[in-house]
């Protein structure tokens, strides 16, 4: 991981150790509102890049400690659908359709289909957007 990029929160780059992530920004328990956004902007920057066994271990706790907090504070968050969080998943990560289509190796068309609701999502697709999001494939499976 390169620091002269500049990633979000961390004006001049991603720290490399477990330390200097802790001096960016030091890992305790959330207790407003602000110090959980704070938390999901550093855990914004890291997610989706390839980490360090120094800042995989940062984000792990960094996602507890969030986690924790969510469980506690934010109650249980409505049951959505497999389109519904694909949407969200990619307005969040400005994927656009064909792009969309892509990811699933398909026609042009397939992405804009199932973001519409006029396709399904299947297994196969879900694997593929499993891996692509980093999340579980039953995420995107209506089960």
């Amino acid at each position: 991981m390169t620091r002269s990029k500049t990633y979000g929160v961390f004006e001049r780059g991603i720290p490399e150790s477990f330390e200097q992530l802790c001096m960016e920004h030091l890992l305790r328990p959330i207790h407003d509102k602000a110090g959980h956004e704070n938390a999901l902007e550093v855990i914004h920057a890291l997610a989706g890049l390839e980490l360090n066994p120094d800042q995989e271990d940062y984000f792990e706790v960094l996602a507890i400690i969030v986690n924790d907090y969510e469980a506690k504070n934010m109650g249980r968050l409505p049951s959505s659908n497999g389109v519904e969080v694909l949407r969200y998943l990619t307005q969040e990560n400005h994927i656009s359709s064909r792009e969309l289509s892509r990811i699933l190796g398909k026609d042009e068309s397939l992405g804009a289909k199932i973001l519409s609701g006029e396709r399904k999502i299947t297994v196969e697709h879900a694997k593929k957007l499993a891996d692509r999001f980093k999340i579980k494939a039953s995420a995107f499976l209506d089960l």
